[in-house]
């Protein structure tokens, strides 16, 4: 967001960096709250947001940083150009101009049935039933889907935690792994490799 900076004290000669990204943050919100299908899922974050440098100083410029998710890629599109819309008329009424760089990420990571259907099997005849667990879709990008675009094959979590002192998400500070938990991959990856040799030829699976 580009303004023009000044006094704090006059405000009246400036156009506020701040005071137009907050209202471009507010904004934002709106968005999915009020332009995406409620059956349909998306997120809009904002994780930066850079401006100032002195408590008197009126910023002329403010940087803000985010990320969208959604799996439904009409959805994608809609929320890039509702953006935009938003961007340029906030920035307009205050007399401010901006700039955005938006970059297309990784799309959804879509498992085929047939392919999880046999991970599953695999998974419970290695490790057990009780060790597998269905986890319903997830916002995490995962460059893994562009393999699945091509191949076809599956994406599954192998769980690390052996007790409270590693139970932290990923991003968290005290976020740690049992490393014997590679062991229970090494032993899926290999279990899935032995069901593909002893079927006929096909099109290979993909693993992630």
């Amino acid at each position: 967001i580009q303004g023009k900076g000044g006094h704090g004290a006059r405000p009246d000669q400036t156009i506020d960096s701040i005071v137009v990204g907050s209202q471009v943050v507010g904004a934002l919100q709106n968005i999915v709250a009020r332009h995406v299908d409620p059956l349909k899922s998306a997120v809009v974050t904002v994780g930066v947001f850079q401006a100032g440098s002195a408590f008197n100083i009126i910023a002329d410029k403010a940087k803000i940083e985010g990320t969208v998710r959604t799996f439904d890629p009409n959805v994608r599109k809609q929320i890039e150009e509702d953006i935009r819309v938003t961007l340029a008329g906030i920035t307009a009424a205050s007399r401010a101009t901006f700039s955005l760089d938006y970059t297309h990420g990784y799309p959804a990571v879509v498992n085929p049935p047939e392919q999880a259907d046999q991970v599953r099997a695999i998974v419970s005849d290695v490790l057990g039933e009780e060790a597998l667990f269905e986890v319903g879709p997830a916002m995490g990008a995962e460059d893994f889907a562009y393999f699945l675009e091509e191949r076809p094959g599956n994406f599954f979590y192998v769980g690390s935690q052996k007790d409270e002192s590693t139970g932290f998400p990923h991003h968290h500070p005290r976020f740690d792994i049992d490393e014997r938990a590679l062991l229970n991959t090494g032993r899926i990856f290999l279990g899935i490799v032995a069901e593909k040799l002893l079927q006929p030829k096909e099109a290979p699976i993909t693993v992630g």
